[in-house]
């Protein structure tokens, strides 16, 4: 567990958005890190907590939405992901689940880095200035 804290508290300093760029490989979409209050101890997986598309909820094995992928209103999850995810707490993304298709159970919405995002640095005019140590 001490190992996971230390990544994850690496992570979220890197990820603020100024120095890295995560790309959602899927739907395009840019991760933010805004909400996340950096040296928090977050308990559960900050990228499965924030799903930006339907690839975000698929099962491991059958590759099938895990969880109802519509609103109330019945519009499609595309739509209403930022604004209404699809359950109530963080942490249950990072829960094992069992998938109501094939009926696998796995921490489906926890990803990769390289499975789900594409990562470049960027590259600010203020540190393009600064000499390499």
């Amino acid at each position: 567990m001490k190992y996971r804290a230390c990544v994850g508290i690496c992570a979220i300093r890197c990820m603020d958005g100024s120095s890295t760029s995560l790309r959602c490989r899927h739907c395009n979409g840019v991760w933010s890190g805004s909400t996340l209050l950096i040296g928090t101890m977050y308990s559960y997986d900050v990228f499965a907590a924030t799903p930006c598309c339907e690839a975000r909820l698929q099962c491991k094995q059958c590759h099938q939405s895990v969880i109802d992928h519509t609103s109330p209103t019945g519009s499609s999850l595309n739509h209403t992901l930022a604004m209404a995810p699809p359950l109530k707490y963080y942490s249950e993304y990072s829960r094992r689940v069992k998938c109501q298709r094939c009926g696998a159970e796995d921490h489906h919405f926890v990803k990769s880095l390289a499975e789900m995002y594409d990562v470049s640095p960027l590259v600010s005019q203020h540190s393009a200035a600064l000499p390499r140590v």
